[in-house]
């Protein structure tokens, strides 16, 4: 079948050809992560976010393995909060499937770890694509999991950003607008996957540079009848995969809309600040 064909060309750039390089960033990634791991009851102080994504984690898998039932609302918390159109708590995703196997805090953690493992692997096969040489992907890789930017979230329970490693597949894919017939549906799968682990402003600006980028390629490619091609697999895939989320979401934050702060209306002294400070 064609789309086995993709998938399995699509593998074959993740075979590790530089064997030392990757055992040596697995092990520099096994100390970046060493700290989430140890203490295996600890988490970050009182002012982060672990408690209240490990509320709505605990009350998905008492949900699903003590009473059978999988949670729409969170019944615990304000009398009664959304769950599943809870835009920054994506339990369909590896997370969820940690939690029930490890307990709230742990599953958090492991999925976590295997957020950033998984980086390295995206962002391996996306430098393979750039730059050929495999010492110089294992070393994009390496740059895109440690990003100091993503762990700081992790590091105070933001297990949303977990998604990060799907970016770079996603914008793999999208560099493939004019070789792959079936290279939008992969993006489409990618950019859905993200959605269920939650929408926040790295989701929005991933698939905004992701749009971007497919229309620079086609641009330089000539390839209008591809992009078309393209956008009308990815748009139909995103929404396959996510519709069912993505519009619960969309209700909750259409009727309660959030006060967002624009960087440019603060005072220049606290952008100042903000940025250099």
């Amino acid at each position: 079948m064609p789309a086995l064909a993709a998938l399995r060309r699509a593998l074959a750039g993740w075979r590790p050809d530089d064997r030392r390089g990757c055992l040596a960033a697995y092990g520099l990634l096994l100390i970046w992560c060493a700290p989430l791991l140890i203490p295996w009851d600890g988490r970050g102080s009182l002012i982060s976010d672990w408690e209240y994504f490990l509320t709505f984690f605990e009350v998905f898998r008492s949900s699903v393995l003590d009473h059978g039932q999988f949670p729409a609302l969170n019944p615990y918390n304000c009398l009664g909060s959304p769950l599943w159109a809870n835009p920054q708590i994506g339990y369909v995703s590896h997370y969820g499937i940690a939690v029930l196997l490890f307990g709230a805090l742990g599953g958090m953690k492991v999925g976590m770890v295997l957020s950033i493992f998984f980086a390295f692997e995206g962002a391996r096969a996306l430098g393979r694509r750039l730059f050929q040489a495999p010492t110089a992907a294992v070393i994009a890789g390496l740059l895109y999991a440690l990003n100091p930017a993503i762990a700081a979230h992790l590091t105070r329970g933001q297990a949303c950003f977990g998604s990060y490693f799907l970016a770079p597949l996603l914008f793999l894919f999208c560099l493939q607008l004019r070789e792959r017939r079936w290279a939008g549906a992969w993006a489409g799968l990618c950019a859905g996957a993200m959605v269920l682990y939650g929408v926040h402003y790295f989701v929005l600006y991933t698939l905004a540079l992701a749009g971007l980028l497919s229309v620079v390629v086609a641009i330089r490619g000539r390839a209008g009848w591809a992009l078309a091609r393209f956008g009308a697999s990815f748009v139909l895939v995103l929404l396959a995969v996510s519709a069912a989320r993505l519009l619960p979401i969309l209700s909750l934050l259409a009727a309660h809309p959030r006060d967002v702060q624009i960087a440019l209306q603060w005072p220049m002294a606290l952008l100042f600040k903000a940025l250099f400070v």
